[in-house]
């Protein structure tokens, strides 16, 4: 209430002037003027406030980038420059006036302008000291600069780069200063566009943009750690490669949140860096500035917390928030509103505001709270939300309610949950056949009885399943500590004598039971069980006809499957083929009901290499279920997967690829684009890809595999680990070599921690990542380290395969070729000539493995001196290769080639 006399309550100035700035930033630079003055006129304290906010903001655009003009034209094109300042009006550069192409700075070549700045130019520039192929972005501060205070935030940025090793942070290449002392730094150079155009672009959904602002985060929390604070988190500070990588860029303004520099160096580095705020200068970007910026508050974690909340909103609402101190508006309704006033169709869209609202929505909230302290406590605290929402967790940032948390336990365990309702369904289908049959007593009064004696004995069953899962009902279980596997062992005990006069009912729900065991991994029960209901089926009368036979050849091929995953593979076989032979005369009339054994037989057949039978099978299974409107979708998505995948083991790889594309394209209509079943297709379309020549296309694919089971079985989950394997094959072959080193690391450490033993794998994988880690290093000319793993690849292999395994010698034919490329022909005869050694007993004279042996060490020996001998095993070698072996070895062929073709003609001949 306004006190007597008192005129209305007002905003105080400064918080009026805050959202008077946000409609003038929407105006071109030269109306914000004018503006001001309309909108301040007769409040000389609101217009000194406004003015200083303009003011602020026009200075940051002297020392860093326009916000909400756009890009100085010294930027257009594509957005691949690390640094991205901007040409300051007035800027000193006479001196400088003098083309830079081509010039040599420390061991960089410039080769064309990226982008230029009031206080530095940013070049694309290539390694030129001889020792391997190298890109970079070199930014070169301003002579005009070099000693004053720029200059210090210039070397101080060049300290906190070199504390920052994250895979989504633009690493720190080189750095040092020019003949005449002009500072510059090389950096990982990022060719991408920004975050929300990325997302724009491709029409992204919620799943993707998520995984992206999660890797900005991972990046900012990095930070943090090492007592980093970027402060200027904006869409063009985040850009996304052509892999989809995100990298963090420009740490130029950041904030070190303690003196002796971020990583503690000692030595000639380890003075306490100079301040980073310049004096008169604004250092923030206001449109993207955190409430305590704008007011001259305390930068602290929190600040880049509200930043990652703005770019949050930005990627899911394709505009920027309009927040300053007051609360942030809600996401969805930003882009409800968006949407209705859009001209474009609905559809093109890619995401609703319903996908919004709840947990994102406040996510968002208490991401953009004005007050930091009501802000998430860290940037991993908010990704840790981010990634709870995707799991379909509970968020931190407030309780759950019980209906949420049915709704999240049902999303986390879909298993538990699908068996719980079709407990419930089966119930009340029994019930309404009660019912039904109690209505039509008086005309089927018998068949009324048998189905009514069925449904109670159902019935009986499966509260006894739910009764044993009781602590309080332990006799039934002898006092056995209570699972669901002994609730099932004993709900199948009982069943047996009570369903004994009606074995239909008894051999169904003695499958199901059989099936939930096999899931389980407890294959001998699984057996027994399905064993159990053969016999069961067996004792049926024949002239139950086609269903009876059926029945049974599903049994019979489940049975197999069983088998087949013991490792019992010879009844596995022979339970198929029972299988087979029952189903045949039943086709094509009955292909529909015979289509789960068929699936079945075709992906039996796939593991015993037979892909023409395996495709046989899934082309009958699909010409059949392809007319089955409305049915389950699920069978025909796998004949599409199984066929596309025999194909592939044929090498028609065009007809694969077609066949993995509709079953992808058949799993997200029928189970949505986020789904986890979603894995297998595209592993297989990734795969396809790669062998393709699409190695791009491969690493999209695979990059969501990996999200998808992510999210819903955790990183060490073994189908995690096997897609960051192919994950790390496309990457490599797409020649994003740091992206494949990246992933190779990842996978070595969590191999190594997991104690999951299907996790973990077999100890000959965990040779083959170090073995790939060091091939990919050589080929970036890291060879300290590349030997390091294929050393380490050696000893594996050492002590897991037996002294004649080819495999054995893998790591040293991998270190002949890197010592020869670095000139050391000493250590690859050593390493050559004990592969040869190794291999010669263990394989023909024509192996492709024992000719890249040869042809390493007949290098080697010739670089020596050693002419003879050497031309002797260059030409044993080059033979064969040059009939073509595996694609594997190309790099290897090519070098043979090479040095047989510079072999002197005297040594040809010989």
């Amino acid at each position: 209430m306004t006190p007597a006399g008192a005129g209305p309550l007002t905003p105080p100035p400064d918080r009026q002037a805050d959202a008077l700035l946000q409609q003038a930033l929407d105006l071109p630079v030269a109306e914000r003027q004018a503006y001001a003055d309309r909108a301040c006129a007769g409040r000389p304290d609101l217009k000194a406030a406004l003015q200083r906010l303009l003011d602020a903001e026009r200075d940051s655009r002297v020392w860093f980038e326009p916000t909400a003009d756009g890009p100085a034209p010294a930027l257009a094109g594509p957005t691949a420059a690390l640094w991205q300042d901007l040409e300051a009006d007035g800027a000193p550069e006479a001196a400088e006036a003098e083309p830079l192409a081509g010039a040599q700075i420390g061991h960089w070549r410039l080769i064309r302008r990226l982008g230029q700045g009031g206080a530095a130019v940013v070049w694309l520039a290539q390694r030129e000291d001889g020792g391997f192929q190298q890109q970079a972005a070199v930014k070169l501060l301003r002579r005009w600069l070099a000693d004053g205070e720029t200059a210090a935030r210039f070397r101080t940025e060049r300290h906190i780069l070199a504390a920052l090793e994250h895979p989504h942070i633009a690493r720190l290449i080189d750095g040092g200063a020019t003949a005449d002392g002009q500072p510059y730094l090389a950096a990982e150079f990022v060719d991408g566009e920004d975050i929300v155009s990325h997302c724009r672009r491709l029409g992204l959904g919620l799943q993707a943009r998520l995984d992206l602002l999660l890797q900005v985060a991972d990046a900012v929390h990095h930070a943090h750690t090492q007592l980093v604070v970027h402060r200027d988190i904006k869409p063009s500070n985040v850009l996304v490669d052509g892999q989809g990588r995100v990298r963090l860029l420009d740490f130029g303004i950041a904030k070190l949140l303690q003196g002796p520099g971020p990583a503690g160096r000692s030595g000639s580095d380890a003075a306490d860096p100079p301040p980073l705020t310049l004096t008169g200068h604004a250092v923030l970007t206001p449109e993207y500035a955190a409430p305590e910026q704008l007011r001259g508050g305390d930068i602290t974690t929190a600040t880049d917390v509200y930043q990652l909340g703005l770019l949050l909103f930005e990627v899911l609402c394709g505009q920027r928030a309009r927040v300053g101190e007051a609360a942030a508006p809600r996401a969805s309704t930003t882009l409800r509103l968006r949407l209705r006033g859009t001209r474009q169709p609905r559809p093109t869209e890619p995401l609703r505001p319903g996908q919004l609202e709840g947990d994102l929505d406040t996510i968002l909230q208490t991401a953009l709270q004005p007050e930091p302290a009501r802000r998430y406590a860290s940037a991993d605290a908010l990704a840790s939300d981010l990634r709870q929402h995707l799991r379909g967790g509970a968020i931190a940032a407030r309780p759950d309610t019980a209906w949420t948390a049915l709704r999240r336990w049902t999303r986390r365990r879909p298993a538990s949950a699908a068996a719980a309702v079709l407990s419930l369904l089966l119930v009340l289908g029994w019930a309404v056949s009660l019912q039904f049959y109690t209505q039509a007593l008086a005309q089927q009064r018998d068949a009324a009885e048998t189905q009514a004696r069925r449904a109670t004995r159902a019935y009986s069953l499966l509260s006894n399943l739910f009764t044993q899962a009781d602590p309080l009902d332990r006799a039934s279980l002898g006092g056995r500590e209570v699972t669901i596997w002994n609730s099932l062992d004993a709900a199948a005990a009982r069943l047996r004598p009570q369903l004994q006069e009606e074995p239909e009912v008894q051999a169904n729900v003695m499958g199901l039971l059989a099936r939930l065991n096999g899931q389980g991994g407890r294959l001998d029960r699984a057996q027994a069980m399905w064993e159990e209901v053969l016999a069961i089926q067996q004792r049926q009368s024949p002239d139950a006809g086609p269903a009876r036979t059926l029945a049974m050849a599903e049994t019979l091929a489940e049975l197999s499957a069983v088998q087949r995953e013991a490792g019992q593979l010879a009844a596995a076989r022979s339970h198929l083929a029972e299988a087979l032979a029952l189903v045949r005369p039943l086709l094509p009339d009955h292909t529909v009901q015979a289509a789960p054994v068929l699936l079945k037989a075709g992906f039996a057949a796939l593991g015993d290499s037979a892909p023409q039978e395996a495709l046989d099978h899934f082309q009958a299974a699909a010409a059949a279920l392809r007319g089955q409107a409305g049915s389950d979708p699920s069978p025909l998505i796998e004949a599409l997967f199984g066929a596309g995948n025999a194909h592939g083991q044929l090498a028609q790889l065009k007809e694969a690829k077609g066949l993995i594309e509709e079953a992808v394209q058949r799993t997200e209509a029928a189970f949505g684009p986020d789904h986890a079943r979603l894995a297998g297709p595209l592993t297989s379309l990734g795969n396809l890809q790669r062998r393709l020549g699409q190695p791009q296309a491969a690493v999209v694919s695979l990059r969501r595999v990996v999200a998808l089971l992510e999210r819903d079985y955790g990183p060490t989950y073994s189908g995690v680990l096997s897609a960051r394997n192919n994950l790390a094959l496309a990457l490599g072959k797409a020649g994003d070599r740091a992206g494949e080193q990246s992933e190779l690391r990842r996978l070595i450490a969590l191999r190594g921690s997991t104690a999951d033993s299907a996790a973990k794998g077999d100890p000959i994988e965990m040779a083959g990542l170090h073995q790939n880690l060091g091939a990919s290093l050589a080929s970036t000319g890291d060879t300290p380290q590349a030997l390091l793993h294929l050393s380490t690849a050696r000893r594996l292999y050492e002590e897991i395969l037996p002294p004649n395994a080819p495999r054995r010698t893998y790591p040293f034919l991998s270190m002949a070729l890197l010592q020869l490329q670095a000139g050391d022909a000493a250590a690859a005869r050593r390493v050559a000539e004990r592969a040869v050694d190794e291999l010669t007993p263990a394989l023909a004279a024509g192996s492709p493995i024992l000719a890249v042996a040869h042809c390493l060490l007949g290098e080697a020996l010739f670089t020596q001196g050693d002419a003879e001998a050497g031309a002797r095993f260059i030409r044993s070698g080059a033979a064969v290769l040059k009939a073509g072996p595996p694609a594997q070895f190309a790099v290897y062929r090519a070098r043979c080639t090479a040095a047989d073709a510079r072999l002197p003609a005297s040594e040809a001949r010989r």
